[in-house]
């Protein structure tokens, strides 16, 4: 369990998919046309509860600063990923 709602974790696999095919993260106004929201404000209630779970870390007043995170990562320390 993630601990994320569907509707959450669809957005988080959005924006996952932006970052991957190494495009810029997705505004609000892009979050919410792509799951037909009415306006970008649902698009911010996801991210914000999504923030709160620890999946995504973002600067304030920063325009595309999402950053993926995990919730595991605090635990982690540093550990380089190898391919």
């Amino acid at each position: 369990m993630t601990g994320l709602t569907k509707a959450q974790q669809r957005v988080l696999d959005f924006i996952q998919a932006e970052v991957h095919a190494a495009r810029s993260v997705p505004t609000l106004r892009e979050i919410a046309r792509r799951f037909g929201y009415r306006s970008p404000r649902a698009a911010a209630c996801h991210l914000e509860a999504i923030k709160r779970r620890g999946f995504l870390e973002s600067e304030p007043r920063k325009a595309r600063s999402l950053r993926i995170t995990s919730p595991l990562t605090k635990l982690r320390g540093r550990i380089m990923d190898i391919p």
